[in-house]
């Protein structure tokens, strides 16, 4: 009668094994997916941190040349809403049309403002007296995002990248 009672313990430890084995399985998956997901989006942050970056080398290169139009010369404040455009930063960035090599490169898109002006930085002539160089600081603030290119989708990643700029000019400060 002993034999009899213990015939199915075997399977039923076998079915146990398997259920245990089974959730060790699926926690193990979901890990792996959990890992890839913060890869991925590790991967596009650092796509809009670069892009970020690129925007403000961008301003930076260009308001070596120009000043953003408005120049901040009124108590209101700057009212140029961005030195380096989305469409612009496209065009030599490459970024979103190079989506069709299936690679997003984002865009940026840049804000310049001046800061405030001073005395120039050693070295330069300083014999004209007050009519000589000066030095004007730019406050650029470049954001980035990802997108479609009909600039509609925009995906999640975006980030800023903000730097400051002594450009180094001819003539006295303007009080601005």
């Amino acid at each position: 009668m002993l034999r009899s009672a213990k015939k199915g313990y075997v399977m039923m430890l076998a079915l146990v094994m398997i259920a245990i084995l089974a959730v060790i399985g699926a926690t193990t998956l979901s890990l792996a997916g959990v890992d890839n997901r913060i890869a991925v989006y590790n991967r596009l942050h650092m796509v809009v941190l670069n892009a970020a970056h690129a925007g403000t080398e961008h301003a930076r290169n260009m308001l070596e040349s120009e000043n953003p139009p408005n120049e901040n010369l009124d108590s209101a404040g700057d009212t140029w809403v961005e030195f380096v455009q989305a469409t612009e930063a496209e065009a030599n960035f490459e970024g979103i049309s190079f989506a069709s090599t299936a690679q997003n490169l984002g865009v940026y898109w840049v804000e310049a403002v001046y800061q405030k002006c001073s005395q120039p930085p050693p070295g330069y002539s300083t014999e004209l007296g007050n009519q000589g160089f000066r030095s004007d600081f730019w406050n650029m603030e470049s954001t980035a995002r990802l997108q479609d290119t009909t600039y509609a989708n925009v995906n999640e990643a975006q980030a800023r990248s903000i730097a400051t700029l002594r450009k180094v000019v001819w003539g006295a400060c303007k009080i601005r």
